[in-house]
């Protein structure tokens, strides 16, 4: 075989590789290097939107904090949970927001509102996020759960 044909064959080997893993979507999130899990939390209590700082966040590998919302990322890649605490000064308390990782390759991003109402002693949890299915697809779900603020611990807890 000459070596203009042997070239050619080759680029179309690669060309037919990556359109199988663009097109095939759990090829594609198989090979993804980005983070896995992704969200934007915000706080508020009483009514009032609270400004987060870098150090109310924790347990991620990036975050960013602008204004009354904060971004966070954690690389992932393992089956099982990851948690991101988010500390409450206002009120002296922490919530643990516990994303769980259905298969290594999943990928999941969420928008998260914290409410806290210090009147009714209660913690609301609202918001959505998406996580893939076996297909490759994406899913959303919505979140939507309230616990006492008063309770040992303020968790939240989300996943396929």
């Amino acid at each position: 075989m000459s070596r203009k044909k042997i070239i050619i064959v080759s680029l179309c080997a690669l060309i037919l590789a990556g359109a199988a893993c663009l097109l095939y979507r759990p090829f594609y999130y198989r090979l993804y290097t980005g983070d896995r899990i992704k969200g934007n939390i915000s706080v508020t209590v009483d009514n009032e939107m609270i400004s987060l700082n870098m150090a109310d966040i924790h347990g991620c590998d990036k975050w960013n904090v602008q204004n009354w919302n904060a971004s966070v990322a954690v690389k992932g890649g393992d089956y099982g949970r990851y948690d991101v605490y988010v500390d409450i000064p206002e009120v002296e308390r922490s919530v643990t927001v516990a994303c769980h990782q259905c298969n290594w390759w999943n990928v999941m991003e969420f928008d998260l509102e914290i409410i806290v109402d210090t009147q009714e002693n209660l913690v609301t949890y609202y918001g959505e996020y998406s996580a893939l299915e076996e297909n490759g697809h994406s899913r959303s779900h919505k979140i939507d759960r309230t616990q006492k603020l008063s309770d040992d611990e303020l968790e939240l807890s989300f996943g396929l």
